[in-house]
């Protein structure tokens, strides 16, 4: 979930119950919007569970709050955002530019006191950050913030802005860029070819992942980390004499099926796909590096220095 937009936790909570009540509504306007726009979030502060169960004000009831809503839709439209638009807890030293965060700190530019984790895990994965509007710099369209460390006993330090939403009004050139991407993603991935594909001149493809690139049940986010894990797989086969080797060398995932999986005809059969040169083939490995729990099954050639993708979809049964 590189791509995912990034929760702000710096932005809670508000400074009282009545600012809360004020705004909070602003806030699930926002997400609901996003809910309907196929949008994807992610957190990183060490705290798991929906959006009513933020620290959203001291002494504030979010139940309470909810249930005291007399407006039958708007009640439905925010259970509708806790119940199907999720924000999973990650591991902020997982990130797109495989940087280890306890050799840094980043915190507020403006106060040196508060640690962002969220905005620097925006920041990393090249993506946006959501913040709360409650305080004035967590309105901007983006927030300031300092890397911080220290080398040969010197501190040094280097100041970024992290593109930020925290409004309606601010999420609309999001989405704009958004589905502009997600389109280009989905022609990109819907060119390609059994075999002979200029960009992937060390992969095949079966017939059954083809169709399934161009799914509409797929996500952006899906397109864009299918792209990164097929780039990864072309150069990392190249130097590759078994599994080991190719997920050392692709930074990637690589495992293949238990052994009561694979000793059961059934489960077996629905990872067996037609290779375009050995024909009905097991497909046992595959990559785990993507959200939603989705999955890329494999057939690696070491001897030819190929790898032939077979399937990308949901996790299939064990």
């Amino acid at each position: 979930m590189f791509d995912a937009v990034v929760l702000n936790e710096a932005s809670l909570p508000f400074y009282s119950v009545e600012d809360c009540e004020k705004n909070i509504e602003f806030f699930f306007d926002l997400l609901h919007e996003a809910k309907n726009n196929n949008i994807q979030f992610s957190r990183v502060d060490d705290l798991e569970g929906d959006w009513n169960h933020l620290n959203y004000a001291h002494n504030f009831n979010f139940n309470k709050w909810l249930n005291a809503i007399e407006d039958r839709d708007r009640k439905l439209q925010i259970k509708s955002v806790i119940s199907s638009l999720k924000c999973p807890l990650l591991d902020i030293n997982i990130n797109k530019s495989d940087i280890n965060i306890d050799d840094f700190l980043f915190l507020h530019d403006s106060n040196r006191d508060l640690a962002v984790l969220g905005l620097a895990f925006a920041h990393l994965n090249h993506s946006h950050s959501l913040s709360i509007a409650s305080d004035p710099c967590w309105r901007q369209g983006s927030i300031p913030i300092v890397k911080v460390w220290y080398e040969a006993d010197k501190e040094h330090e280097e100041k970024i802005d992290v593109p930020n939403i925290s409004s309606v009004y601010q999420l609309q050139p999001f989405l704009t860029a958004f589905k502009s991407l997600r389109q280009k993603n989905r022609a990109y991935l819907s060119s390609l070819k059994v075999d002979g594909n200029e960009d992937f001149k060390n992969l095949s493809f079966t017939k059954s992942f083809l169709k399934a690139v161009t799914s509409s049940s797929l996500q952006p986010v899906d397109f864009r980390r299918l792209i990164i894990v097929l780039e990864s797989l072309n150069l990392a086969i190249i130097n590759s004499s078994n599994t080991v080797d190719l997920a050392n060398h692709s930074s990637l995932t690589i495992t293949g099926e238990s052994e009561s999986t694979m000793g059961n005809k059934s489960l077996v059969m629905l990872r067996r796909f037609k290779h375009p040169v050995l024909g009905n083939t097991i497909f046992e490995d595959h990559i785990k590096n993507f959200g939603n729990g989705k999955r890329l099954h494999i057939l690696a050639d070491y001897d030819d220095k190929t790898v032939c993708v077979g399937y990308f979809g949901n996790h299939l049964d064990t």
